[in-house]
């Protein structure tokens, strides 16, 4: 009976050593719609309070235990959090909280309302032509 209580107190003793093991993980952060890599994200273990930013190719590298819960946060994109259970890499993706609308330009001319109108009226010279009065009907005198 001792040697079993013994061997049962040393693998005990074994698995609780394992899970205190700290392991660095490293890992990748990509935007959800578009699948590109993100950078400038904060990964922080909430139960170690270490916090890291990733690099400009969106990898980052972290110290964890098995169980730790990681979050990583980004200005304009939704905050992700996750449960550590001993990956080797972790891949994040964030959701964006609106929607990108493409750039648009708006161009004006600062002519004026008559100079706009000459303008036109050059364009149509053919049309304004054809409806002006003094050349339908010649008096002679």
């Amino acid at each position: 009976m001792k040697p079993f209580i013994c061997g049962f107190v040393i693998l005990f003793f074994s698995f609780a050593a394992y899970s205190q093991i700290t392991l660095e993980v490293g890992g990748i952060v990509f935007d959800r719609n578009t699948r590109f890599r993100i950078n400038r994200v904060i990964i922080t273990n909430l139960n170690t309070k270490e916090s890291v930013f990733n690099n400009t190719k969106g990898e980052f590298f972290i110290k964890a235990n098995i169980g730790d819960i990681l979050t990583s946060k980004l200005q304009g994109y939704k905050s992700d959090t996750l449960k550590f259970t001993g990956q080797s890499s972790l891949i994040i993706y964030l959701k964006r909280l609106s929607i990108p609308l493409p750039e648009v330009i708006f161009k004006d001319s600062v002519l004026s309302a008559k100079a706009k109108y000459e303008e036109t009226k050059k364009s149509f010279n053919k049309a304004v032509r054809l409806g002006n009065n003094k050349d339908l009907i010649s008096v002679g005198p």
